[in-house]
Formats: structure tokens, C-alpha cells, sequence
């Protein structure tokens, strides 16, 4: 989640620097429930066009000489400031704000799934609804 949920200069940063062993790491673990797969899916979906960034300033980084690192450093600090990179930052939030809706609704049904199983187990609660058993105000406010 917290690679997810990330501050958008801090992931294109990941991006440009880490973003192919984010992307190995989350292609060959293999995740039973349904959150940590939806997870992973939103880890590739945004991991995966960022490794193109890698790539590229990693190609950069070979061809430089060590003189020129300063400049580098300095029109990184730009590229983060560019019209581009503008538009990767609103992607991933977009991103994110799409995983953050899914997994809620996703923590919600988990709830009210698990409340009726419950309910069916008690009969003493069997008749109420299975709305009212289960409080999802925390799941909406995390």
C-alpha cells in the first residue's frame, strides 16, 4: 500500500531508480487474498510504464562522463518540474485514488461477507440486518 499511497515526486523518484526490481519483486510473489492481489495489480499497473524511466536514465547514467553528473543532477531536479513529469504525477494519483476506492469497497464487502457468516452461525442476530452488524466508518476514515 505505501508504494501505492506514495507522495507522486517520491514515486516517479522510485520510478526513475528502483522501479524494475519493485516490478520483479511484485511479478513473482504470489498472494492468496483478494487485497493483496488487487494490490499487486495497482504495484504493476504503475511500476510497470515507470520502468521505461529507469531505463532511460539509466542508459543516461552509463553514457555520462564524470564531469558532466553535476549538470545531470541539476535537469533531474527540472524533469521533476517539467510538463511530463507533471503528467506521470497525475496518473499515479489518479492511480491511487482508484486503489484507494477499490480497496475500501473491497474492505467493506470482506465485512458485511464475513458479518453474515457470523450471523448465520448465531441465531440470535440472524433476522437483523447484516448492515447493521458490522460498522464500517473505520474502514471509510483509513
Amino acid at each position: 500500500k505505501e508504494l501505492i499511497m506514495v507522495n507522486p515526486i517520491a514515486l516517479v523518484g522510485l520510478g526513475c531508480s528502483v522501479s524494475i526490481p519493485i516490478l520483479l519483486c511484485s511479478l513473482f510473489s504470489v498472494f492468496e487474498t483478494r487485497r493483496l492481489k488487487q494490490a499487486q495489480s495497482f504495484v504493476n499497473m504503475i511500476y510497470g510504464p515507470l520502468t521505461v524511466l529507469q531505463l532511460v536514465s539509466m542508459y543516461i547514467l552509463y553514457h555520462l562522463r564524470f564531469a558532466q553528473l553535476p549538470e545531470m543532477y541539476m535537469a533531474g531536479f527540472y524533469f521533476l518540474l517539467s510538463i511530463p513529469c507533471f503528467a506521470v504525477w497525475c496518473v499515479c494519483l489518479v492511480c491511487a485514488n482508484q486503489f484507494a476506492k477499490r480497496d475500501l469497497q473491497l474492505v467493506q464487502t470482506q465485512r458485511l461477507e464475513r458479518a453474515k457468516e457470523l450471523a448465520k452461525k448465531d441465531l440470535a442476530v440472524q433476522d437483523a440486518p447484516a448492515e447493521s452488524l458490522v460498522d464500517c466508518t473505520e474502514a471509510i476514515t483509513r
